[in-house]
Parts: structure tokens; sequence; C-alpha cells
């Protein structure tokens, strides 16, 4: 009966997170999933990766459902959704040595709701897995200082290399590894044993670089380009002149997209009652690792919000402590604030609800809307054609099967470019505005030829489940801050007759 009431919040928060991950899943293929799709696929047919631009050991995990004729992007989304379950769970046991189950539950819902867990859980990325991976390196090293059991100290090992073998920076939690091998040195053989047993996860990126990096540590993207130096410190990101440093830290800690930003305080506060409520030493351990992250982070060559999901995973063991001592501290000074304390927590809770599952919901249905543009946009072009298309979604043109035309990424499309394919049909894919939840829209332009463009096809996102977020926008006469999308498909006149579909 104890045991069970330790773990009814558990339960109840796992119901509740399988829901939204079954509501919001996203079974299209960005850039970096369908990289690794492709290389499973190839390493499946013929037993060798090729080359692949990112970590390999992904591309060895989708290779499994199709050796067992399974679907691998039903297979990777479940592989995410369980990797966030796991991880709330690993987070909820270690909570409950220091919380109530009620906080520690509470706490976990919290983390499933946060905006850039719950994102990439409903998608094909590596991410969430290597978030995992660290969550449970973080609970092995908790629970070998309890212990004393070597098992639990070489599983820290395995989980440490598996996280940095899907994604090499989840690796910036450097300094608190070395800081923990410090503080457990006295333990120096079995230390030996984990080092050896933390190669076997690497070994398919071992095998791989070896064959085509010659270098043992090494990945295909920095051969091509640098991604880590001072001078990234320093980068204009495109918006105005700004360090990476304070951009990272505005995601990490005041924003919703990273931890909500009316709980930083709480989990700050969580982090100094730390000292008192865990060992010193573990303490400790957690303020290396997000430390690490935090200096090492702005170094990477570009921003993106999912490089911090890793660096924000000790905000979710300070969080329920925060919590915790927080009413302890006004059930003592203040016992009639504490209904209002809890009211507060409840609608910080709804409000993390209510922005993760729009904005995802709308994100989803938004790259729902662009893979059926580009699927239909093969259905209307020639091998011989020629494409013009936004930069930065010139992946999503590039995976056509058949046929194949001349795809080109532009920012303007301008006469000269137009012109020089005059014995074909050009075509340009076009939206008025890309919409995306990371912040920013960027579109490209056709004034200069917009003259000589005809429309063949049409379509436009349709409209998703609508809470009180974007209800209250639309009440409010501001329904254009929802994200949605209308797409063109544009043949210049004058070429060749082409097929058109019905706007749809």
């Amino acid at each position: 009966m104890v045991k069970c009431s330790r773990y009814v919040a558990l339960v109840a928060v796992l119901l509740i997170a399988t829901a939204l991950l079954f509501l919001l899943r996203d079974t299209t293929l960005q850039g970096d999933a369908y990289e690794w799709l492709q290389t499973a696929r190839t390493l499946h047919a013929t037993g060798d990766t090729g080359y692949q631009y990112r970590n390999i050991l992904y591309a060895y995990i989708l290779a499994a459902p199709l050796a067992l004729g399974l679907d691998p992007v039903a297979f990777g989304l479940v592989f995410s959704g369980l990797s966030l379950l796991i991880s709330m769970a690993l987070l909820y046991r270690i909570a409950l040595d220091y919380v109530s189950p009620t906080v520690a539950g509470f706490a976990s819902l919290l983390f499933v709701l946060s905006y850039p867990f719950l994102r990439y859980a409903t998608q094909v990325f590596t991410d969430i897995p290597a978030a995992l991976f660290a969550t449970a390196m973080i609970f092995f090293h908790f629970r070998f200082l309890k212990t004393q059991r070597p098992l639990d100290l070489w599983l820290g090992y395995v989980t440490a290399s598996l996280a940095v073998s899907l994604r090499y920076a989840t690796g910036f939690f450097i300094a608190a590894f070395i800081y923990y091998l410090w503080i457990t040195r006295r333990h120096l053989k079995w230390h030996i044993v984990g080092v050896l047993l933390a190669l076997i996860p690497y070994a398919p990126q071992l095998i791989y670089n070896l064959k085509y990096m010659a270098a043992p540590i090494a990945v295909s993207y920095t051969a091509e380009h640098p991604i880590f130096g001072i001078q990234f410190f320093f980068k204009d990101l495109g918006s105005g002149h700004e360090f990476q440093l304070p951009g990272y830290l505005r995601y990490m800690f005041l924003d919703f997209r990273g931890l909500f930003v009316l709980l930083t305080p709480v989990a700050a506060y969580g982090a100094v009652r730390a000292f008192r409520v865990l060992r010193p030493p573990l303490a400790t351990y957690l303020v290396l690792y997000l430390a690490c992250f935090v200096l090492l982070l702005p170094f990477y060559s570009y921003f993106s919000n999912r490089y911090a999901i890793p660096a924000l995973l000790p905000c979710f063991i300070w969080l329920p402590i925060g919590i915790s001592e927080l009413l302890r501290l006004i059930e003592r000074r203040a016992p009639a604030w504490r209904p209002w304390a809890l009211l507060a927590l409840v609608v910080i809770a709804y409000s993390m609800f209510e922005i993760s599952f729009q904005v995802i919901d709308s994100s989803r249905r938004l790259h729902e809307l662009r893979e059926r543009v580009y699927t239909d946009l093969g259905e209307i072009i020639e091998e011989r054609d020629a494409v013009y298309t936004l930069a930065s979604l010139t992946d999503l043109a590039r995976r056509l099967q058949s046929p194949r035309p001349r795809v080109f990424g532009v920012e303007e499309l301008t006469p000269d470019l137009m012109d020089q394919w005059d014995d074909r049909n050009v075509y340009i894919v076009w939206t008025p505005q890309l919409a995306t939840s990371e912040g920013g829209s960027w579109r490209l332009s056709i004034e200069r030829v917009r003259d000589r463009l005809e429309v063949v096809y049409s379509a436009r996102s349709g409209a998703g489940i609508e809470l009180l977020l974007f209800r209250g926008l639309r009440l409010a006469g501001l329904g254009r801050l929802i994200p949605h999308e209308e797409w063109y498909i544009f043949r210049a006149k004058g070429a060749a007759a082409a097929r058109s579909l019905p706007c749809v």
C-alpha cells in the first residue's frame, strides 16, 4: 500500500504524457531525421553506412526496425516518446528521495509539459533520446553515492557514452563528469572497467570514423566547416548584434520554450537549497553540469533551442526541491498564502500545457502541409524541370524520388535566374510567410518576376485543436498570431504546357 501511494502520482503523469505524445505525434521528417533514415536504409541494404553528415549511432537504431520489417518513422517516434517517459520517471525517482510523492509528481508533469522536451519527443530526432541517457547518467551517479554498487558506476559510464554517441554536444557535461570521477576516485578499478564499457556504445561511431574520417574522434560536418570556436561567441545571429551567451540564457531561463519563465526563480531557489537537501557533492555536481553547458554552448557555430535541452536537466531536479522548500517556508511563516501558492502552481502548469500543446500542434500541421506541397510537386514536375524554393527548405524538394528536377534554394527570384531555363519549365514553390515557433520568419521574394508567374497549385494549413490560448487570440482579433501558412506553386509563363493539380 505504501509503495502504491509512492508511485500513484508517477502513474498519473505517465498516462497524461502518453496521451500528449499520441495526440501531438509528428510523422514528418525534418532535415536531420531524413539523413539518419537514409543512412539507416543504406545500412540495411548494404551493411555499410556510407558517408553520413551527423553522428552515426541513431542510423543504426533506425536500421533495427527495417531489419524487422517495421516502419522506421513509427519506431523513431516510439523511441523518442519512450525516452521522454523514462526520463520523467528517472527524475521522479531522484526527487522522491528528497520531496513528497505529490511534489515529485507535479515537478515531473512540469518536465513533460516543458516545451523543448515535449516538442522533440513527438518527432524523429536524437535530442530526447540523448537527454534520456544524460538523465540516466545523473540518476546512476546519484545512486552510486548511496549504494556504492559497481553496477551503478558502470551504468553511469554506459549511459554517458550513449548520450554523447547520439549527440556530441551532450558531452558538455564533461566538467560534472570529471568532478564525479574526483569524488569517487578511490574506486579506480571500477572506473577502469567503466571506461572500457563506455567504448561499446561508441563502437559504431568509432568504426565509421576510422573508415571515413581517418580519426577516432570526429564527426563529418566538422570536416566541412568549423563548428566550435571563440569567434562564434561574438557572432551576429541575424537579429541585431547579439552575443550567443545571452541568447542561450534567455532561452533556457526566460522563455516559454525552455524552463518556463515563472518557474526560474523557484528552480534557482531549489539550487540554493539543494546544498542542504542533497549531499553537498551532488549539489556541486549539478551546478557544474549546468555551468559547463552555459559556458560551452555559446562557442557553437549556430544557435539552436534544442541544443540546450540536456542543459536543462538539473533545473528539473532543483524544481521539486524549490517547490517543496517554498511551500514549507510559506506554511511556517504565512500559512494563509498556501492556497494561493498552490493555485499559482496550477495556473503555471496549465499555462505550460496550453503553450506547448498549441504551438506543437500548429507546428506539426505546418510540417504536414509542407510535406504535402512537396509531395504534390512531384506529380506536377518532369525530370528536366527547374524548381526554385526557399533556401532553408531545399531538403524537402530534394527528397523527390522521381522525377528529380534541378532544385535551387534562393532568397529572391530574379529575371536572370528564370531566363537561364527558357528551354524547360520553371516552377517556384512559394509562401507569403514561413511561420515558425522558433521565432522569426522568412520568405522567398518573387516581386521582381510576379507578372511572369501563374498559379498551378495552392494549399493552406488546416485548423488544429484550439484551446483557451488560440481561442482567446481569435476573440481578440489576433488570429494572425496563430502559426499558419499558405503555399503556392507557380509556373513561369511562356514555358511548355505543364500538368497542374487543383487548389486545395
